[in-house]
């Protein structure tokens, strides 16, 4: 991630820890050793499924594409391989954003049971 659009919306996200979810994956991130929240969810991720969430360059342009590359069991319940988050070419900025306003859509719909019982 190259903005700071994706660490405001999870600044914003953490700012109450108000679900046993937030305060799992918060607790999980202080104490990890990343600074950064994608850097710290990108591997933290990785334990459920989600091999990836980034902005794809569209070609010959300064637009972007967000997307989400799961494996075929994963947290989120979603299909196999790459997904795109939506099909509209947006700025850096914006597809950053719309990654983590996708992220945190997920986190809200997941039971923190689903986390601790998770097994590869």
């Amino acid at each position: 991630m190259t903005t700071t659009s994706f660490e405001e919306e999870f600044q914003e996200f953490f700012k109450k820890l108000d679900t046993p979810l937030k305060k799992f994956i918060y607790e999980n991130y202080k104490k990890s050793s990343k600074k950064k929240y994608s850097t710290f969810l990108g591997i933290f991720l990785l334990d459920f499924g989600i091999y990836a969430f980034d902005s794809f360059p569209c070609n010959f342009s300064s637009k972007y594409t967000p997307f989400i590359n799961c494996q075929e069991k994963n947290i989120f319940n979603m299909k196999a391989g790459i997904t795109d988050l939506t099909n509209k070419p947006l700025t850096i900025r914006e597809s950053e954003k719309k990654v983590a306003e996708f992220l945190i859509e997920q986190f809200n719909k997941i039971p923190l049971s689903n986390f601790q019982n998770w097994h590869k």
